[in-house]
């Protein structure tokens, strides 16, 4: 019963490292890390597969649809709009919680 543990803890321990090792390999080679260019500024579950999604990208801001087959431009907003629909979202919750 005991070595049954140990080889327990072991197994789990060299699986720990593998991802360990795995995850500072992926961040040395760039894979998961954020560029700064494209932030999702907002997003929102329209169905099982679907969603709409608020980007800013290079600057811009951008409303996409997404599904599993394709993801469709939308709408293109400008910053200052985006700014003041965050800020009307966020600002009576806020209230409302203080």
């Amino acid at each position: 019963m005991t070595w049954m543990v140990i080889r327990l803890v072991l197994c789990l321990a060299f699986v720990g490292g593998v991802l360990l090792f795995a995850s500072r390999v992926a961040q040395k080679r760039g894979l998961g890390g954020t560029t700064g260019v494209i932030e999702v500024v907002a997003r929102q579950r329209m169905g099982r597969t679907s969603s709409v999604s608020v980007l800013r990208v290079a600057g811009r801001v951008l409303v996409v649809g997404s599904t599993e087959e394709q993801v469709t431009l939308l709408a293109e907003v400008e910053d200052d709009e985006l700014a003041t629909a965050l800020a009307s979202a966020t600002g009576p919750a806020a209230t409302a919680v203080d």
